[in-house]
């Protein structure tokens, strides 16, 4: 090649690796900002696309999106979250549901059964992964789907039981586990209310009756209900500030 050549070439190569370095700079920056604003979260970057996944539990809010381009939203606006499997959906908890999918008993089994679950031992054998997701749903008309890529592969991917996966599968299940109870911590709050505001109208043996009510659904622990059914019994139960908030609410629209 002539001069002239070699020149151009050698400008080319500088100019590609001035743009890293720059491009380099600005993301190292972005997750600097990010991460000091998000201190005391729980928070999952992908290396794929620089996704971001953020809980945080004091103020019950969610972080998602990119590092650079993110929405925050309360818990109340996660509508639903599911694991992807090779763009399957193979695990969904929605808002005001039970978790769904050919995975669910396989989630007691960690990681590798989460992935395997509902399969036959000669389909285990043959089953490649090329790419792992949790898909997350939220109120919000400009941005509704947001996915969060834990694992990806070209061609013919990976073994479902590669070791390879362990690591990425097991963030996976965490952000999952951690999203899940988000959604129904959420929901056992919002559940309460209306109820709260009719126990506090009814006698004791009512009183009862609904709180074992807001335990079967899921709403009450087993030892909420004891220490709630404990109060009515000696006459100390008072509804709470949510359920007054919600009785007058009720009241006033009547």
């Amino acid at each position: 090649m002539s001069a002239d050549v070699w020149v151009i070439v050698f400008g080319v190569v500088i100019w590609a690796i001035s743009v890293g370095i720059k491009l380099r700079k600005q993301r190292d920056a972005e997750d600097a900002t990010f991460a000091g604003e998000h201190q005391g979260w729980d928070i999952y970057k992908s290396a794929y696309n620089r996704g971001v996944l953020a809980l945080d539990h004091a103020n019950r809010r969610i972080a998602i999106g990119t590092v650079s381009n993110h929405i925050e939203r309360p818990w109340s606006d996660i509508s639903a979250v599911e694991v992807e499997k090779n763009g399957q959906s193979i695990i969904q908890t929605n808002r005001g549901s039970q978790v769904m999918g050919a995975a669910v008993g396989a989630v007691l089994l960690g990681p590798l059964g989460l992935l395997m679950g509902g399969m036959s031992g000669s389909k285990r054998q043959r089953e490649r992964i090329n790419e792992l997701s949790l898909k997350v749903l939220i109120d919000d008309r400009a941005a509704p789907v947001h996915r969060i890529t834990f694992f990806r592969m070209a061609g013919d991917g990976v073994d479902a039981q590669s070791s390879t996966l362990k690591v990425p599968a097991s963030q996976m299940e965490q952000f999952q586990a951690l999203l899940a109870n988000a959604i129904r911590s959420d929901n056992r709050s919002f559940a309460k209310q209306p109820i709260a505001a009719a126990i506090a109208e009814a006698s004791n043996s009512d009183r009862i009756a609904k709180l074992w009510e807001l335990k079967q659904a899921g709403a009450l622990t087993a030892e909420e209900f004891e220490s709630e059914k404990r109060a009515v019994l000696s006459g100390g139960w008072a509804p709470s500030a949510q359920a007054i908030t919600a009785r007058d609410g009720a009241g006033s629209a009547a």
